[in-house]
C-alpha cells in the first residue's frame, strides 16, 4: 500500500494528483499550519483515504490563540487542546509519539500505523 504525506499542503492544490498516484488502496495525509487553508482543502476534496491534519506552532497555545485572534482572525481559528488534534490524526491512522500543550510549547509528533 503506497502512503503519500504532503507538509504545506495549503488549499490542496496537488491532492488530487497524489490520490491518483496511491490508488484507491493507499493513503494520503495533508498537513498544513493553517486551519483554514485545511478547511478550504477540505471542502473541495474528500476520499476515504484521504485525511487533514493540522500541524501546529511551537510556542503555547495561549501565547498562539492570542496572536491568531489579534492579527489572522480571518484565515485562522483558535487552537484545540493538542489531546483533540491527536484524536483526529489517530483517526486518519496516525499514531502518537509526542504530545505537549503548555505555556512553552504547542506539539504533536505522529506517524503512520503500520
Amino acid at each position: 500500500m503506497k502512503s503519500i504525506i504532503e507538509m504545506g499542503s495549503g488549499t490542496g492544490v496537488l491532492l488530487p494528483h497524489f490520490l491518483a498516484r496511491v490508488g484507491s488502496q493507499g493513503r494520503v495525509a495533508a498537513f498544513d499550519l493553517s486551519p483554514c487553508k485545511s478547511a478550504i482543502s477540505r471542502s473541495k476534496y474528500s476520499a476515504s483515504n484521504l485525511c487533514f491534519v493540522a500541524v501546529e506552532h511551537i510556542e503555547g497555545r495561549k501565547a498562539i490563540n492570542s496572536m491568531h485572534g489579534e492579527k489572522a482572525s480571518q484565515v485562522s481559528r483558535q487552537l484545540e487542546p493538542v489531546a483533540e488534534l491527536a484524536l483526529l490524526a489517530e483517526s486518519c491512522g496516525f499514531e502518537t509519539v509526542v504530545k505537549e500543550d503548555n505555556d512553552e510549547f504547542y506539539i504533536l509528533l505522529t506517524k503512520l500505523r503500520e
